[in-house]
């Protein structure tokens, strides 16, 4: 939005490094932790953690869960600020509706898909609002089959970011259930690292898909695409956390 209304990209990116110098700042006054800090080991922090994960029953399959459930939604991300501004829609207007009401949208979504995956429990949640989630980038669709619409348009980017918060939600509370108490900062950075390369991987082909299949064909694929994650669930569904030892709940007090 501050790049359209100024003309100035420069403009744009100094408000973004003036913002993440204000948090470096915040950052300063936060308290201090109320326990010293035992600096652990290689060993205790990467190799104990891992192989924890992998002795995780059916470990393997959840993995290939944890790189696919956001890759619809990750194929979709890629293309939107292209799509919008091919769309016709100047850069203040998409700085707008993604930018801002759509992260709005984002945000509510989360709220009420933690509320759900509290109610409903994590496997029930994460289909549901998985399937949600997918049906969302039909939204998209609409608006690329359509005449130039805002209505269309404020629509999609809503219904999309809404429904994406409570997939993620859902998703997060999972990768969270599966942490070792012990190892969780390691084990939830990694599992984070292999959601992460579902973005990556997608990123790689998604422009050049876009451009040989058009817009409206795409869209319809990556809604497609967040189905492979659903086959993987009756593992998912099995996956409990190994308990401590007894040594490790010794070692742990």
């Amino acid at each position: 939005w501050l790049a359209g209304v100024t003309g100035r990209w420069e403009i744009a990116f100094i408000g973004g490094a003036a913002l993440i110098l204000a948090m470096f700042g915040m950052s300063l006054f936060l308290p201090a932790a109320s326990a010293p800090v035992r600096h652990a080991s290689l060993i205790e922090t990467v190799w104990r953690p891992l192989q924890g994960l992998f002795a995780l029953p059916g470990f393997v399959p959840v993995l290939a869960f944890v790189i696919t459930f956001k890759i619809g939604d990750f194929a979709l991300q890629y293309l939107r600020g292209p799509f919008w501004v091919d769309k016709g829609f100047s850069t203040a207007e998409i700085g707008v509706m993604v930018g801002t009401v759509g992260f709005g949208a984002t945000i509510a979504g989360a709220m009420l898909g933690g509320w759900l995956t509290a109610k409903l429990g994590v496997f029930r949640a994460l289909w549901m609002l998985g399937l949600i989630q997918a049906a969302s980038n039909l939204g998209y669709y609409a608006a690329a089959v359509l005449a130039k619409s805002q209505v269309v348009a404020y629509g999609a980017v809503i219904v999309e970011e809404f429904t994406g918060g409570m997939g993620t939600a859902a998703f997060l509370a999972f990768l969270m259930s599966i942490c070792n108490k012990r190892f969780a900062a390691s084990q939830y950075a990694l599992l984070s690292a292999g959601f992460g390369l579902g973005r990556t991987m997608v990123g790689y082909a998604s422009g050049g898909l876009a451009e040989r299949l058009g817009y409206a064909p795409y869209f319809l694929l990556t809604f497609a695409l967040a189905f492979p994650a659903f086959l993987l669930l009756p593992w998912v569904r099995k996956i409990k956390t190994v308990p401590l030892t007894w040594a490790e709940r010794a070692a742990a007090r």
